[in-house]
This record gives structure tokens, sequence and C-alpha cells, in this order.
């Protein structure tokens, strides 16, 4: 039961950054295209599923891409984007920190083995602790994308239940 809970938690512990971003605005896609120069992009289109694209460029009006899958050339109207991720590919970085936490609960288990009757050697809990560190740590750091979501129409929608919206109806 506990294994299973813990890859319920690694499942779960995969960190998603939304950052909403103004596609009609030099900066917004400024800031999207400098992502895309240095890696992969999950594109969202309207009324579509998300495509993994490479050479992704925003421009004023039109958005280009190759698609990874049928190698070919597409494009698309800017304001027909959706959202745009991009995996931060962080596995190292989340092996490294599972490897070192892994290891410290080791030594901690390790220092708690009351020696009856199974013990084990303090380099089997902290080897053990290190390798299932470094696992865990890899899934999550798997896990990490910063994905921007176009705002329509270059500023946030208002609801139209909120008081701006009521007083600029009057």
């Amino acid at each position: 039961m506990r294994l299973v809970s813990l890859v319920a938690l690694v499942l779960l512990c995969g960190c998603v950054h939304t950052q909403p971003v103004s596609m009609a605005s030099p900066e917004g896609r400024a800031e999207v295209n400098a992502r895309a120069a240095r890696r992969a992009a999950s594109l969202v289109l309207r009324g579509g599923p998300p495509q993994r694209v490479r050479g992704l460029h925003v421009g004023p009006d039109e958005t280009t891409w190759v698609d990874r899958l049928a190698g070919g050339a597409r494009s698309a109207p800017t304001a027909d984007v959706v959202a745009v991720s991009f995996s931060r590919q962080r596995v190292w970085r989340g092996v490294a920190i599972g490897t070192g936490v892994g290891a410290a609960l080791g030594l901690l288990a390790s220092a708690s083995d009351d020696g009856g009757f199974i013990s084990f050697s303090p380099a089997f809990y902290i080897g053990g602790g290190a390798l299932n560190g470094a696992f865990f740590g890899g899934a999550i750091g798997a896990g990490q994308i910063d994905r921007y979501r176009a705002i329509p129409g270059g500023r946030p929608q208002i609801r139209p239940d909120s008081v701006s919206a009521q007083v600029r109806l009057r």
C-alpha cells in the first residue's frame, strides 16, 4: 500500500507553471519565440488537440512551425493559438536531488536499525535509498512544464458578473 501511495504521489507531483501572455503584443510573442528557439514545444490551436512541434515562430498575423510527426512545415493564424507549452527537462536535476535525499533517508534508516530478525548493513540502506530517490526524483523532474496561455484580444476577459463589467454596462 505504501508503494502505491508513493507512486501516486510521484505522478501528481509534476509541476506546470501557466502564464497568461498576449500574442497580440510584441513582448508576448518575443517571450514565446525566445523559448521556442531553444527547445521543442507543444502547440494548442483553437478546436484542436495539442501538437508536438519544433521551429515554432509566433508572428503578428501568422504562426509557423514544423510538425514533429509528419515533418512538414505548417502555419495557422496567430489568433487561433490557444496555448504553447515547453518541457523544462529537469530530469538530471531531479535525479541528483532525489539521490541525495534518498541517501540521507537511508542513512537515517540504518541508524534506526535495531539489529532484529533481519539486519542490513548501512551501505544497503544508503544505496537502496539513493537508488529509489534517483528514480522518483527523475520522474518528478520529467514532469516540469512551462505553459503560456494566450489571452484573447490581448487583455484578460471580463466576466459579466464582475463589478467592473456592471459599471461599464450602465
